[in-house]
């Protein structure tokens, strides 16, 4: 699981100058069981077609420290900052909608 959130890092950094236009926006689901396939490589080519690079909003409410878990929701990216302990919700094309920062 820490592989996939590095890997996601190290593509948002590199192209986070980028922005493209995508029509039609299909995402699928790749649910992956870590704990099975603990000290086993994966090969995941032939169950990816496509990835989509989406640079996120960053000002001064949205700055995230760091990624513990990380999820899509159709239309909404959810991701948990550790650091911040807040939840920040993108939509698909990286625009920033909330910052969930209280506990209660």
């Amino acid at each position: 699981m820490k592989t996939i959130y590095i890997l996601l890092i190290i593509i948002i950094t590199c192209v986070s100058c980028q922005r493209q236009q995508v029509e039609n926006i299909k995402f699928k689901k790749l649910a992956i069981d870590f704990d099975k396939h603990n000290a086993q490589s994966l090969d995941l080519i032939n169950s990816i077609d496509s990835i989509r690079i989406v640079p996120l909003e960053t000002d001064s409410t949205f700055i995230i420290g760091g990624i513990k878990n990380l999820r899509y929701d159709a239309p909404y990216l959810f991701i948990e900052d550790p650091l911040s302990q807040c939840l920040y919700v993108y939509d698909v094309n990286g625009n920033g909608i909330s910052k969930i920062a209280n506990n209660g």
